[in-house]
């Protein structure tokens, strides 16, 4: 098994260390970045003390047998990368990158010769025809199908991902994921084909819809998780999120979700009218039926009145979100990151795909 690096280590990227166990063909054995750990981040390391952290890049090259550079909202810079991709090809080491690291190069006119993506398709989705579009039916899926869907970065959305990942072990599950370095993990990523603005929407979703179909057909599939990369609402006035377009296209190529689970921030308006209006939305737009919820342990501030652009991320104590978690009969609420009615929401989801006739 390979020894991994991974750079840039950040909040937004956490997920590989907390769930290092799912790693496919790798063993992570140290994480870099770009300054001096931060005391989030740094907490969360030290759980994980067979995992080095650090900020000596050079050092750390000599602790592993390939280097993965991982994508983070928070350093999306090329400043960020120069040095890190001369001193890694110097050292001759392999180097992998994710989706979104990739074309950032691309755009920055970097050279990616012999930078690997983490996960190749056997296959390049296609997309179909103008003229297919007429031709080609939309197909349902004759498998359950979870959909996860969240609100925003650090919503605990692809924590909830791979949580259904260990659930569902054993089973032949399809997969995608909502991170771009979901495929270091063995899981899917939606076509790059659906991001595409200058293609309609009508041809995405059929394309995207035969797509599904397809891998369901080649892989003799049980199940479909889906994580949905992009938010489902609009934050503010100001940040749009494209209006939830990229959830509303891959909802509609499932045609039906038959478990919703929806990842929110943790509020001030933390009820069972507030998590109404969520379920009603996914049920109506969406065709998701949203039976659970995750509560992230972040909450989310902007100046309504001047400066909605700006958001801040609060990572809040454990303690606050149990005291304030809802209950409720027409769903299961908990918090994933909290650890907080975990096995309540995999006793619950198991059972629910195992008594409902509609969705077996």
């Amino acid at each position: 098994m390979n020894k991994l690096l991974i750079y840039p280590a950040a909040f937004d990227n956490r997920e590989i260390v907390e769930n290092r166990d799912l790693l496919k063909n790798y063993s992570l054995e140290v994480a870099v970045t770009v300054d001096q750990p931060g005391p989030e981040l740094k907490a969360i390391y030290d759980l994980y003390k067979d995992v080095k952290l650090t900020n000596n890049f050079s050092e750390a090259c000599s602790m592993c047998d390939a280097v993965l550079i991982v994508y983070s909202r928070l350093y999306s810079d090329r400043k960020y990368y120069d040095e890190i991709l001369l001193e890694t090809r110097k050292m001759e080491i392999p180097i992998m990158a994710d989706t979104k690291v990739l074309n950032l190069l691309k755009k920055w006119g970097v050279d990616t010769k012999g930078i690997r993506k983490i996960f190749e398709h056997n296959e390049k989705p296609s997309l179909l025809s103008e003229q297919d579009l007429f031709q080609v039916q939309m197909k349902t899926l004759p498998i359950p199908i979870i959909s996860v869907m969240g609100v925003g970065d650090f919503c605990g959305k692809f924590t909830c991902e791979l949580e259904l990942r260990r659930i569902f072990n054993g089973y032949n599950v399809l997969q995608f994921g909502s991170k771009s370095f979901s495929g270091l993990f063995g899981i899917k990523e939606i076509p790059e084909f659906v991001y595409d603005k200058t293609i309609s929407i009508t041809r995405r979703i059929i394309s995207l819809n035969n797509y599904f179909y397809n891998k369901f057909i080649q892989e003799k599939s049980d199940l479909l998780i889906v994580g949905y990369p992009e938010p489902v609402v609009s934050t503010n006035l100001k940040i749009h999120n494209d209006f939830g377009e990229i959830a509303y296209i891959i909802s509609q190529a499932l045609v039906n979700s038959d478990v919703g689970i929806m990842c929110i921030y943790f509020g001030e308006r933390m009820t069972k009218e507030y998590l109404m209006e969520y379920k009603n939305y996914c049920k109506y737009k969406l065709n998701a039926e949203v039976e659970y919820f995750n509560i992230a342990q972040t909450a989310i501030i902007f100046d309504q009145d001047s400066n909605e652009n700006k958001v801040e991320y609060l990572h809040l104590d454990r303690e606050l979100i149990e005291d304030r978690l809802v209950e409720s009969d027409n769903f299961t609420v908990f918090s994933i990151e909290s650890g907080i009615k975990i096995d309540e929401f995999r006793t619950q989801i198991c059972q629910d795909l195992i008594d409902n006739p509609e969705v077996i």
